[in-house]
C-alpha cells in the first residue's frame, strides 16, 4: 500500500514540472482569483486568502461537481491535514492535524454561513444539514479559532457559505441511482428582484447499504451489515437590503455497528433536526457598521440498540433485550458584532455573545417507552447551561508588505467560569504572487454534557470533574503563484493539555457497573506537529490539478511516546480535463498512510500492537453536459480496495470496516 503515496507524487510532479503552453494568463488569472477570494472565516469580516491571518483552503461549488463529491465530509478529505475515519457508533469522524475524535466531532467547529452548528448533548457537529446544491463555497480553517468562535474551535473551523439569491436567477434539478441500492434527488431554485433575493434547495437519498464485513467483534464473533445512510434535507436562504434569514431542516437515519464493537447492539440511529437564524447590519457611517445576530437550533436522536446488555452471551440466555437511547438538545444564541474602519490603515472589530444551550432527558428504554431492569441514563431532568462574554481584534496595516492582527475572546461559562483565548498572526506580502504568515492561536474546549454525565452500565460513564481542554498552536505559511501554478506550504506546532478521552476507568458498583466500566478522563496532553503542501495549476488551457501532501507526528506528553493512530501521511492528487466543448473528465486519488497503536486489555493495561495499513482510493467522474442538461458518471474506489481503521475509541479488537468497495453511481440533472 505505501508504494501508492511515491507514485501520486511523482505524478504530481511530472505534471506540475511540465512547460505549459501559450501564455497561460487565464489560468494565472484564475489562480490570482483564488489567493484573492473574499473569504469571512479568518475573522468575521471578508479578507483574501492570501492576506487573511489564517491557514484557509476553500471549496467552490465547481470543485465539488468536478469531484463528484456526495457529502461536505467527503470534500474536507481532499484537504490538506484532513482524515475521515468511520466509527463502531455509526459517526464520520473528521481529524483535523492529527487530532482524533472520539465519535462525535467536537474538536472542530462547523458553521453553516453564520450559524454554529453543533448539538448541546455530544457537541457534535451536524455537517449533512444542507443540500450540495446551495453550497457556494466552504472555507476551512485549520488551526484554534477559539479567540473568534469559542469553544469546540479547537483544531479548525469549517464554514459552509449557502447561495442566497444574490448570485442571480438559478434552477437546477436532478436524480440519481447506483450502487447498493442508492436513490435520490436534488433540486435548487434562485430569484433576485430588487433589493429581494431568495435561494431555496432540498435533496433526499435512500440505500440499502453497502455490505459492512465485521472480521471479528468484541464477543469474537463475525458477521455483515447492510450500512444504510439515508439523508433529507431542505434549505432556505433569503435577504432583502442589510436583512438576512436562513431557516432548513434535516433527517438522517444511519446505521452503525454497534453501541460497542458487538454485533448484537447493531441498529439504526435517526437525527432529526432544523435551524433558523436571521441578521441585519447597519451602515452607521462610511466607516462603521453594527450587526445584530440570532439563532436557534434543535436535533433529536433516537439510537436503537439490537441487544443489551451487549453481549452475545447474554442474548442467547435471554438476558436483556432491544433499547432505545433518546436525547434531545436545543440551543438559542445572540451576537452584536461592529466592525470599525480607524484609518486606512487600522480596523477594529469586536462583539458581545450569548449562548443558551438545553439538553433534554437523555434516556434508555425499551422500544415499548417502558425502563428495563437494565435501567440506565445519563439524567432524565432537563439540564441547561450557557456562555457569555466578548470579542475584539485589531487589524493592522503596517507597511505597504507588512500587516498584524491581534485578538482576544474572554468567556464567561456557567459551568467552568472564567476563561481567555488570545490570538495573533504577521502577514508579510512581498509581492501580489507571495506572501508568508506567522501565527499564533489558542482554543478551548468545555466538555460537553455527554461526557460529564453519562451512564451507561458497562460501556461508558462520565466525570463531572472534567476540565475543558487546551491547545496552543503556532504556525508558519507561504502562498506563491508563478506562472500557471500556485504552491502553498504550512508548517504547525500544536501543544494540547487536558485532552479528554475514556481514560479512566470507574469501579464495578457504580452507575450500575458490574465489572470496571470506560470512564472520561483528562490526560496530559500532546504535542502535535506536521508541514502540509499544496499544489494547484494547469499544464494546459483545458486541464486543471491539484497535489496536496501532509506529514503529521505526535507524542503524548506523559511518556513521550508516539500518537497512536495517526497517519503520519495524507496525499490527494487530481485532475480535471475538459475534452471538447461538454465532456469533463475528473479523476482523483486519496492516500492515507498507515495508522499505528496498542490494544488495550479488560483490566485497562496496555496489550499488543495494532498496525492498520495505508491504502488508497482511486474515483473518477465523468460528466457530458447538453444544453442546460447534463449526465455523469462516477466511480469511487474503482480498484475495490478492503481497507480498515483502526479501533481507537475501546481498542479491544483492532480494526473496523473502513468504507464500501467499488461503487458506480449515475445521475441526469438541468442547470438553468
Amino acid at each position: 500500500m505505501i508504494k501508492s503515496l511515491p507514485l501520486l507524487l511523482v505524478t504530481g510532479a511530472v505534471v506540475v514540472a511540465q512547460t505549459p503552453d501559450k501564455s497561460q494568463q487565464d489560468v494565472e488569472e484564475e489562480l490570482l482569483a483564488l489567493l484573492n477570494t473574499p473569504i469571512t472565516v479568518a475573522g468575521k469580516k471578508a479578507q483574501k486568502i492570501s492576506e487573511a491571518p489564517a491557514i484557509i483552503s476553500v471549496i467552490t461549488a465547481e470543485d465539488l461537481r468536478n469531484q463528484g463529491v456526495t457529502s461536505v465530509a467527503e470534500a474536507l478529505s481532499l484537504l490538506p491535514g484532513i482524515n475521515l475515519t468511520e466509527t463502531f457508533f455509526g459517526y464520520t469522524s473528521v481529524s483535523f492535524r492529527g487530532n482524533l475524535q472520539t465519535h462525535y466531532n467536537n474538536k472542530w467547529l462547523f458553521m453553516l454561513n453564520d450559524h454554529p452548528m453543533f448539538e448541546p448533548v455530544t457537541g457534535d457537529s451536524s455537517f449533512n444539514g444542507v443540500p450540495l446544491s446551495q453550497i457556494k463555497r466552504i472555507e476551512v480553517l485549520r488551526g484554534p479559532g477559539s479567540a473568534i468562535y469559542g469553544t469546540n474551535a479547537f483544531t479548525g473551523v469549517v464554514k459552509v457559505i449557502t447561495f442566497n439569491g444574490e448570485e442571480g436567477p438559478a434552477a437546477s434539478a436532478s436524480a440519481m441511482g447506483g450502487s447498493f441500492g442508492t436513490r435520490g434527488g436534488e433540486g435548487r431554485y434562485a430569484m433576485n428582484s430588487g433589493k429581494f433575493h431568495l435561494s431555496v434547495g432540498a435533496s433526499a437519498q435512500k440505500s440499502d447499504g453497502y455490505p459492512y464485513e465485521v472480521k471479528r467483534d468484541e464477543n469474537g464473533r463475525s458477521g455483515e451489515i447492510p450500512y444504510k445512510n439515508d439523508l433529507y434535507t431542505g434549505s432556505l436562504s433569503l435577504g432583502y437590503g442589510d436583512w438576512t434569514f436562513n431557516a432548513g431542516d434535516f433527517s438522517n437515519r444511519k446505521s452503525k455497528f454497534g453501541l460497542i464493537p458487538t454485533l448484537v447492539s447493531t441498529g439504526d440511529r435517526t437525527m432529526d433536526g432544523y435551524y433558523l437564524d436571521s441578521g441585519y447590519t447597519w451602515r452607521v457611517t462610511e466607516k462603521w457598521d453594527v450587526n445584530a445576530y440570532g439563532y436557534y437550533d434543535s436535533l433529536k436522536k433516537d439510537d436503537l440498540m439490537g441487544w443489551y446488555p451487549p453481549a452475545w452471551a447474554q442474548q442467547q440466555a435471554g438476558v436483556g433485550g432491544p433499547e432505545r437511547a433518546r436525547s434531545e438538545g436545543t440551543k438559542y444564541g445572540l451576537i452584536l458584532h461592529s466592525s470599525y474602519q480607524l484609518s486606512q490603515d487600522w480596523r477594529l472589530t469586536g462583539g458581545l455573545f450569548g449562548e443558551f444551550q438545553k439538553t433534554g432527558p437523555y434516556d434508555w428504554r425499551k422500544p415499548d417507552g417502558t425502563f428495563s431492569a437494565f435501567k440506565t441514563s445519563a439524567w432524565l431532568v432537563d439540564y441547561d447551561s450557557n456562555t457569555k462574554g466578548g470579542y475584539f481584534q485589531a487589524d493592522a496595516r503596517l507597511s505597504h508588505s507588512f500587516a498584524a492582527v491581534a485578538g482576544v475572546r474572554y468567556t464567561h461559562s456557567s459551568v467552568y467560569g472564567d476563561s481567555v483565548s488570545p490570538s495573533a498572526g504577521l502577514v508579510f506580502n512581498a509581492t501580489p504572487k507571495l506572501s508568508f504568515k506567522a501565527l499564533y492561536g489558542t482554543g478551548t474546549r468545555d466538555p460537553n454534557f455527554f461526557e460529564l454525565h453519562v451512564a451507561t452500565a458497562n460501556v461508558v460513564n462520565g466525570n463531572t470533574d472534567l476540565k475543558p481542554e487546551k491547545v496552543k498552536s503556532y504556525e508558519l505559511g507561504m502562498d506563491y503563484l508563478t506562472g500557471s501554478s500556485s504552491l502553498r506550504l504550512n508548517a504547525f506546532w500544536a501543544n494540547t493539555n487536558d485532552l479528554i478521552s475514556r481514560s479512566l476507568l470507574a469501579p464495578a458498583g457504580v452507575n450500575g457497573n458490574t465489572r470496571p466500566t470506560p470512564q472520561y478522563g483528562n490526560i496530559q496532553g500532546q504535542k502535535l506537529s506536521g508541514i502540509e503542501g499544496e499544489i494547484k495549476g494547469s499544464i494546459f488551457a483545458s486541464e486543471r490539478h491539484f497535489l496536496n501532501v501532509s506529514l503529521l507526528q505526535g507524542t503524548e506528553k506523559k511518556d513521550s511516546s508516539d500518537v497512536m493512530f495517526i497517519p503520519k501521511v495524507l496525499g490527494n492528487f487530481g485532475i480535471n480535463l475538459l475534452l471538447g466543448k461538454n465532456l469533463t473528465l475528473s479523476p482523483y486519488v486519496q492516500y492515507v498512510g498507515a495508522k499505528e497503536g496498542t490494544l488495550l486489555l479488560s483490566n485497562g493495561t496496555q496489550g499488543g500492537p495494532i498496525h492498520v495499513g495505508g491504502y488508497s482510493l482511486t474515483n473518477l467522474n465523468l460528466e457530458y453536459r447538453f444544453s442546460a442538461f447534463w449526465l455523469s458518471v462516477t466511480g469511487k474506489n474503482l480498484f475495490d480496495k478492503v481497507y480498515a481503521s483502526p479501533e481507537y475509541i475501546r481498542r479491544l479488537v483492532p480494526e473496523t470496516p473502513g468504507g464500501p468497495g467499488r461503487s458506480i453511481y449515475f445521475q441526469i440533472g438541468y442547470r438553468g
